[in-house]
């Protein structure tokens, strides 16, 4: 069954400009980013809501299912809509494995793989493509100016969506193409495929799209997102900064989102109050290429942690730890038990060929302030290059005897993990001129060498993806060459990326481009700035420059210092171009990071240890049935702003809502999907409750479904519940007599059917009643249609009805639904 738990459906008669925004990843791997959200903001500034939707990646068995019945891949998750009806896809691509998904959704859906075919034929929506692998994306390109998509989006899409989107929503649907074509000269970054060849001067005129506002755009951030049902529900994200500082040789995204910006404080605290507010959010996930580059950070640790039950920090720099040591305390101060540390390098001279100005000595330090701490773990993250020398892991074990050293001195609790990935070759980054290593006898040896050294240890060894999959993505990010219809003949043979690459993808992708000739040795060699690189229209022969020479430094390990500033010490312009305001290079050279004071982290640590052990406040909540099938995640992010828009201002109060009934781990697994009532556990922000506790029982007299305070003892003091359950499908009588059957079978209770007028009555016996696990079983007819039969049970707390959807005797399992009403002793 074809099936995904969602918002309500926004219905399928909308008239109107319709957008369906395509995620190329399931939505397992979507559920955890926030790209389809910045789309669905850039929309639903210029179109309603139900004029919106999305789609991604259908799983394997919903593959199957929807080829089986010939329904399109890709269709509006809300709505059901097919993809074909819509005006206009847009694509956010995130890496460059899931580009083999673009020509498979295409095909499967319908429409025309290219676009002169689309435009020939004026068929399908307009397929538009951006996102963070945007410039490695060449894989779209076929010869003769053909492409997968209608136009490409380089660059940082800010308000920039909106105008697209809008200009082309003005004009009628024969139109839409001229529309997208001339939008081309005034939307920075957009590049329209109109069947002209990649050498055509035209191409020549796009620039990247970089959003300069950000520390000037207040209602920048999309808030009032829709939210789907997953473990996700209850977690938002808020990006704190744009770009990166550094200059890291292999990281792509530091070059490509130059020059680095930051929100300014008060515009993130009112921006995280709104967030949550819309959402319902207990946990927040602070989003940047190192959240402690933030001059702020400080008082963002302690201002979020004011607003949100959780916040989340993600990734780092070793280096500010370093030079700011308070920060560890602080972090930990902060509830942070898990260390993710990017050292990239194995030894002194790889870390300088990374460029991660980034000393043993820093490293070291860092780890003797965690190692003091009481953490769970420490994560390491290295990068193999295929460079590595005996040298490189003689400096490696070294390094790792003396961690084993420090560890046992301090904190022998801490887990450590070390996880390697291998270098893909980046363009736009300084490691595009290096040799491409697709041959697996040097690698091999270079990750069995790391291997042994960290099991040698004692330390876990993880290796972030295979062989296949990495030479894969190696050559769909730098291939100059339009390889498209290669990879629709790849996605054609049934390959597609899910989570992984399916085995024999990369042997039919090697030979494919072997014999177009698209292997050859000045591809996979080292390069000079005069290679034809793809995408090459997108920067000037200054930026061009700037990385070679930084290529030349990381072979010869000369580092030169971050152009940013910290306390103490004023930057240096590095020149890289990127900055191209005055404010902007004055932003970066003078900006400092504040440590914090003893004060500070005491007043934090204060905050988390509070929060941790405040008492709850338990309240009667009833969850609407359209929530039936939903997870406890999304339910407790519906109570929230439920409350949210019963007690203005509460979300400053309220923390966290958990279902301490029938959500919580006492009922896993014994019940059908459900709606009605159940106790949720408010957690309070300590020093609010008396006064959340006024406006609630204020408010409450203006309540139509119940909400009602309740004792921390009412759970203990319930009867029971009463269960009437619901086939979602008309059911005879006799087909609900026999669900009844086997769920007293499955709780090995006996009884005796007895018919009193319609009414099916089940006597259990004295053996049976003693178990005090149901009080009363009844199969009744519908009063409103005498045909449709419910089940009516009193329930005891012990009560398991998970056996009415057991398939039993060739029969389909019962689809039905329970309201539950909670049962008080009198």
């Amino acid at each position: 069954m074809d099936t995904f738990n969602h918002t309500p459906p926004i219905g399928q008669g909308t008239s109107g400009f319709r957008v369906l925004i395509v995620r190329l990843s399931p939505f397992e791997d979507v559920a955890r980013s926030s790209p389809h959200l910045f789309l669905y903001g850039e929309c639903h500034r210029v179109l309603p809501d139900e004029q919106i939707d999305f789609a991604w990646l259908p799983t394997s068995a919903q593959r199957k299912y929807r080829k089986e019945q010939g329904l399109s891949m890709l269709y509006g998750i809300r709505s059901g809509i097919p993809a074909s009806e819509f005006d206009l896809l847009l694509i956010s691509n995130s890496y460059a494995m899931e580009l083999l998904n673009l020509p498979f959704l295409l095909r499967e859906s319908g429409l025309p793989l290219f676009t002169q075919e689309r435009a020939a034929g004026r068929t399908g929506p307009l397929v538009v493509m951006g996102g963070s692998n945007a410039l490695a994306a060449q894989a779209v390109l076929a010869p003769d100016g053909d492409a997968f998509v209608d136009a490409l989006f380089f660059g940082e899409g800010e308000h920039a969506v909106t105008r697209l989107v809008q200009e082309i929503a003005q004009t009628t649907p024969e139109k839409h193409r001229q529309s997208l074509r001339a939008l081309m000269p005034s939307i920075e970054g957009l590049l329209v495929f109109d069947g002209f060849n990649q050498t055509d001067g035209a191409i020549k005129q796009v620039r990247k799209s970089i959003y300069r506002a950000y520390n000037t755009d207040a209602g920048l951030m999309c808030t009032d997102y829709p939210l789907f049902d997953s473990e996700e529900s209850s977690t938002a994200r808020m990006q704190i900064a744009a770009g990166c500082p550094s200059f890291c040789t292999f990281c792509f995204e530091g070059w490509e989102r130059k020059p680095y910006r930051e929100v300014p404080y008060e515009t993130l605290m009112e921006s995280a109050r709104k967030l949550k507010r819309d959402t319902g959010a207990e946990t927040l996930e602070v989003i940047g290429f190192n959240f402690n580059t933030h001059q702020n950070i400080v008082q963002l640790m302690a201002g979020l942690n004011k607003i949100f039950a959780r916040v989340n920090l993600m990734s780092q720099r070793i280096d500010i730890l370093a030079d700011h040591p308070t920060l560890v305390r602080y972090e930990v101060a902060g509830g942070k038990r898990s260390f993710t540390l990017g050292v990239e390098g194995i030894s002194t001279r790889m870390r300088a060929y990374y460029h991660k100005e980034l000393s043993e000595t820093k490293i070291m330090q860092v780890l003797a302030l965690l190692l003091k701490e009481r953490i769970r773990e420490i994560k390491f993250f290295y990068i193999l290059s295929g460079e590595e020398t005996e040298g490189d892991f003689a400096a490696f074990l070294r390094f790792l005897k003396a961690l084993e050293l420090l560890r046992k001195q301090t904190n022998t609790g801490v887990r450590l993990l070390f996880s390697f990935g291998l270098l893909v070759r980046m363009p736009f980054t300084p490691m595009r001129f290096a040799a491409l290593l697709l041959g697996p006898s040097r690698w091999k040896a270079v990750i069995d060498s790391a291997r042994r050294a960290v099991e040698m240890a004692g330390y876990e060894f993880r290796l972030a993806q295979d062989f296949p999959e990495y030479c894969f993505s190696q050559v769909l990010v730098m291939t100059p060459y339009p390889i498209a219809r290669i990879l629709a003949e790849i996605s054609a043979k049934g390959f597609v990326y899910d989570q992984k690459l399916d085995s024999g993808a990369w042997e039919a992708l090697r030979q494919s481009m072997e014999r177009a000739g698209y292997l050859p040795a000045s591809f996979v060699g080292e390069k000079e700035p005069g290679y034809p690189f793809a995408f090459g229209f997108l920067e000037s022969p200054e930026s061009l420059g700037f990385q070679y020479q930084r290529y030349l430094d990381a072979k010869a390990a000369v580092e030169t210092p971050s152009c940013m500033g910290d306390v103490g010490r004023t930057g240096i312009c590095s020149v890289c171009g990127a900055c191209v305001l005055p404010e902007e290079r004055k932003f970066l050279t003078q900006h400092s990071i504040e440590s914090p004071s003893l004060p500070e982290t005491t007043s934090l640590e204060s905050l988390i240890n509070a929060k941790a052990t405040a008492r709850p406040l338990f309240i009667r909540f009833s969850i609407p049935k359209e929530l039936s099938n939903t997870g406890p995640e999304y339910r407790s992010a519906f109570v929230m702003r439920t409350l949210f828009q019963l007690v203005p201002g509460c979300e400053s109060m309220v923390l966290s809502a958990r279902d301490a009934l029938l959500g919580s781990s006492v009922w896993k697994d014994r019940l059908i999907p459900w709606y009605g009532e159940t106790v949720y556990a408010l957690s309070l922000l300590p020093g609010t409750r008396e006064t959340f506790v006024a406006a609630l029982a204020e408010a409450q007299a203006s309540i139509v479904a119940g909400i009602a305070m309740v004792s921390p003892d009412f759970i203990n003091s319930l009867a029971g519940i009463e269960i009437i359950v619901q086939p979602q499908a008309p059911v005879s009588l006799i087909r609900l007599e026999q669900a009844v059957s086997t769920l007293l079978a499955a709780r090995s209770l006996q009884a005796t059917l007895n018919r009193v007028g319609e009414v099916t009555k089940y006597v259990l016996s004295p053996k049976s009643k003693a178990k005090r696990e149901l009080e009363l079983v009844e199969v009744r007819p519908a009063e409103a249609d005498k045909s449709i039969a419910f089940l009516h049970l009193l329930a005891s707390m012990k009560a398991d009805i998970s056996s009415l959807r057991t398939a039993k005797g060739g029969q389909s399992p019962l689809e039905a639904i329970a309201s539950i009403t909670l049962r008080t002793i009198r």
